[in-house]
């Protein structure tokens, strides 16, 4: 999944993504990536240093387990949410 993260592919989300984030939304998600990258010693606006630390997900960062909670296609958001009543 690394390698395949790691060599840009087309963003294809089964729920749509947000069109923006406005307001409060807006300054909470920036002040959650400013202390994101200042944690890890990534300056604001460097993208490289961003990208890299991005695909850290995907190495689910070193964890040494992971559970992936799935649903089937034709449940749709429903579904979506139902995963995440599980985990929550």
């Amino acid at each position: 999944m690394y390698a395949y993260a790691s060599a840009n592919p087309p963003i294809t989300p089964d729920i749509p993504l947000p069109e923006e984030y406005l307001g409060v939304y807006k300054a909470r998600r920036r002040a959650v990536a400013e202390q994101l990258y200042a944690s890890v010693g990534i300056a604001m606006g460097d993208r490289e240093a961003s990208k890299r630390q991005t695909l850290e997900n995907f190495r689910m960062f070193g964890a040494p387990h992971v559970a992936i909670i799935t649903t089937e296609r034709k449940l749709g958001t429903y579904g979506v949410l139902d995963c995440g009543l599980q985990i929550s």
